[in-house]
């Protein structure tokens, strides 16, 4: 199981944005929210998805992925993919999320496109089964870390997105790279408490990912992804 890419996407706060890209993270943003940095990973809203504005991020940014809008019913497939490919002239993959059945059974081989798996959580979720993604390349979008690495046993992760590292750490709380788990209310009380904390999760999900030999570090032998980390 390679590494995949590892990104920290969230746009409220740039020194979480600097810890996590520190610790080997990719660097990702909203397109409704104001970038703090060079961007990897252009997501958007998927509840209320502005296209012309996304794109128009997308067109200014050139990032490595870029997310297209959920395709919660069939119908809405084909105009997503034109859409998507629009996208492609400005980043280098795109990740369309396929949320209703027969969706998988018509996505079109094209070299940039990666499919979205969307982990379940209270923000979202995506309602198919996994091996509905076999032989894909697949992102996953948000969740807690330890199900991402689970779900990575089962479907070819290349990259991952979420920011639960920042939620947590407001309360002091860091994530185990042994147990896969959080520890809760560990880090000392402080001024800064959030940011140690969320320095020690960044740290662990990426020993997480890159410890043992199964794990090759993926991000260090790309040149073209170390350069994003810059």
């Amino acid at each position: 199981m390679a590494t995949p890419l590892l990104i920290y996407c969230a746009g409220w706060s740039r020194r979480f944005a600097d810890i996590a890209v520190a610790a080997g993270f990719l660097y990702g943003c909203r397109s409704d929210h104001r970038a703090s940095r060079l961007v990897s990973f252009a997501d958007l809203n998927w509840k209320k998805p502005d296209l012309d504005r996304h794109s128009a991020f997308v067109r200014e940014h050139r990032p490595m992925l870029a997310v297209a809008p959920d395709v919660l019913v069939l119908d809405e497939l084909v105009p997503t993919l034109r859409y998507a490919e629009s996208l492609a002239e400005w980043a280098d993959r795109v990740i369309i999320v396929p949320k209703a059945r027969g969706v998988m059974d018509r996505l079109p081989r094209e070299p940039w496109l990666v499919v979205g798996y969307s982990v379940p959580t209270k923000y979202g979720g995506t309602d198919l089964m996994m091996s509905e993604m076999s032989g894909w390349p697949v992102h996953l979008l948000g969740g807690l870390p330890g199900r991402q690495f689970d779900l990575a046993h089962y479907l070819d992760v290349v990259s991952t997105d979420g920011n639960a590292a920042a939620r947590w750490a407001e309360y002091g709380s860091v994530f185990d790279a042994r147990t896969r788990r959080w520890q809760h209310r560990v880090e000392p009380q402080g001024t800064d408490m959030p940011y140690r904390a969320f320095t020690r999760s960044c740290q662990q999900i990426v020993q997480m990912w890159r410890g043992g030999e199964a794990n090759k570090n993926y991000l260090a032998g790309n040149p073209a992804v170390s350069t994003y980390q810059t």
